[in-house]
């Protein structure tokens, strides 16, 4: 429920709730045992939150944080976010209500939690920590903060508890003969909470900065769009990508806030994961992996190239990023727009605008960034290498590779069935010869529209109080960096084949084996004909490219066992 009262220059508005519902609240944790490892509430039942009418200081219900017989720490919360108008400053009050039962006051170490900031918390250290609870009669608690909204488009609210304490044991001594027994389970009841918020005009200075903010947004968003229009770098991503950019700054616009048409697009396609995965399935659908299954050594060259995701990520952890946000930009290495939105929306939404931009950046520049690092590499003799005519490719060997795919990748990595399940249904579709109709949808009508939908919700994302920061430059730098080390990979490794085949592998090749299918090959086929105008390297490079395809998918699926696991 919300009430506004009007003081002159101030807007004072109040949201209050006695948990009659719980429907507008998500419930999140970062709860560990005493080995370490992360407590669900829903998989181990340690932890749970609820409606409760058994307690409650004023009406009928309130809401109760359990936890149940076990040694650990951490913290359990309730969150959810509220619209802000652009251009206010903010005063922020959280109050409520809370109270132990009787038995949970002999636990020394449970303390309220409060969070107010414009990012989803995920962690214990985003809370602020209040005073502890002691007994089991209802406490007021509060905290207070003021925030400038900027062209932030809404604020999340996040109240909970962090606790640290032992009830595995048969008794606990707590001093002066004091102890708790064994099968302990703690109870905290929270009820009748409220937020005012007090919101104030921004000076005049203040309003000018932030023009001055939107008006550098739109020369980076004109930016992209001079590239896709008069350099013709990558157009079908970076006209909308430039395009979603410039309108999501439009002050007083309101696009990327709820109910603005980028806000739904974003919600329903990006936030979701449908975009990228629907983007694989007309990838599938458009890819001929026959020059890969006549030449199955050369995916050997696109398992290379990822090498660049791993040894990014080591970098970022080292420049301060979380082991989440280290992943998510190391996946740039792969050049792979889809694949670095989908992981970064699992493992980093807040930063899900730089990683993008600098993913499919990358990708349109391949034509200036590579050519460097192969001359630096190889010699001309080297790049004047002819590779022998390939194989022909059964269509029955065509029908089963994507078969095979799916079914390992099932047993073997789970995680990365959505993208490589898309991937190959959508290959399975044009195989297959049956449903030419189908593929024929996937790989034009739905990759065009999702396109479409995909690049003005990425630009969307790039709001400049969040993009204009040190932390997106570092991204843009460490993605610059993972696409020239996969790069460099792959040809290093391409080198390793020359020699080992006699001469007979191009090592140039190498350098498609990052997923920016065609350009990668288109590159080395440029540069194939460079060094010896008869030397046609297209389909050579084209299997390490649509490898790469399935490392990147492969590695994203690795990340995601392992980091969010």
């Amino acid at each position: 429920m919300a009430d506004d009262n009007n003081n002159g220059s101030k807007n004072i508005k109040e949201y209050s709730t006695n948990f009659d519902d719980l429907d507008n609240w998500h419930v999140e944790s970062d709860m560990y045992d005493s080995s370490g490892n992360e407590l669900d509430g829903l998989g181990t039942n340690a932890w749970a939150v609820a409606r409760t009418g058994s307690e409650a200081y004023s009406e009928a219900s309130s809401v109760v944080f359990q936890l149940n017989n076990f040694s650990g720490h951490g913290a359990f919360w309730l969150e959810r976010k509220l619209p802000i108008e652009h251009f206010k400053k903010l005063s922020i009050t959280i109050e409520y209500y809370a109270k132990l039962d009787e038995r949970s006051e002999m636990i020394p170490k449970i303390i309220p939690i409060i969070y107010i900031g414009d990012n989803d918390p995920e962690h214990t250290g985003d809370f602020e920590k209040t005073r502890r609870i002691f007994k089991s009669d209802w406490s007021r608690f509060s905290f207070e903060n003021e925030v400038k909204t900027d062209d932030v488009e809404h604020y999340w609210f996040g109240i909970g508890l962090w606790v640290e304490y032992d009830t595995a044991l048969n008794v606990q001594n707590l001093g002066n003969n004091t102890t708790i027994p064994m099968g302990l389970d703690f109870t905290c009841y929270i009820d009748d909470l409220k937020v005012t918020i007090e919101e104030t005009e921004l000076h005049v200075e203040d309003r000018i900065i932030l023009y001055i903010r939107a008006s550098i947004m739109f020369v980076i968003g004109g930016t992209l769009i001079f590239l896709a229009i008069h350099k013709k770098y990558e157009p079908l991503l970076l006209l909308p990508i430039g395009t979603g950019i410039i309108l999501s700054n439009i002050p007083f616009a309101g696009m990327m806030e709820p109910g603005g048409i980028l806000y739904m697009i974003y919600e329903g396609g990006i936030k979701t994961g449908l975009f990228p995965l629907l983007i694989f399935l007309g990838i599938g659908a458009m890819t001929d992996f026959g020059p890969m299954l006549a030449n199955p050594k050369t995916s050997l060259l696109g398992a290379a190239a990822q090498f660049g995701i791993f040894t990014t990520l080591i970098g970022a952890i080292l420049l301060g990023f979380t082991l989440p946000e280290a992943s998510s930009i190391g996946i740039i290495g792969g050049a792979d727009g889809p694949t670095a939105i989908y992981l970064s929306i699992r493992l980093a939404p807040h930063l899900l605008g730089p990683i993008a931009i600098a993913a499919y950046s990358y990708m349109a520049l391949v034509p200036i960034i590579q050519p460097p690092i192969i001359h630096a590499l190889t010699t001309e003799d080297e790049r004047k290498v002819k590779m022998k005519q390939m194989r022909f490719v059964s269509s029955r060997e065509r029908v089963l590779f994507p078969l095979g795919v799916i079914i390992i990748c099932a047993f073997v990595l789970p995680l990365a069935a959505p993208l490589v399940g898309m991937l190959m249904f959508g290959n399975l579709m044009r195989e297959s010869g049956v449903v030419q109709r189908l593929a024929n949808a996937a790989s034009n009508e739905l990759i065009n529209i999702v396109t479409i939908f995909l690049g003005v919700a990425v630009g969307a994302t790039m709001i400049a109080g969040t993009f204009l920061t040190f932390q997106t430059i570092a991204i843009i730098v460490l993605g610059l960096f993972a696409f020239c080390i996969g790069t460099t990979a792959g040809v290093l490794f391409g080198k390793i084949m020359y020699r080992t085949s006699g001469g007979q592998v191009n090592p140039m090749i190498g350098a498609a084996g990052v997923s920016a299918v065609p350009m990668a090959a288109r590159v080395v086929q440029r540069e194939g004909i460079k060094a010896d105008p008869s030397n046609h390297l297209l389909m050579h490079a084209m299997g390490p490219n649509v490898a790469g395809v399935i490392g990147s998918a492969v590695a994203a699926g690795i990340l995601l066992t392992y980091v969010s696991g």
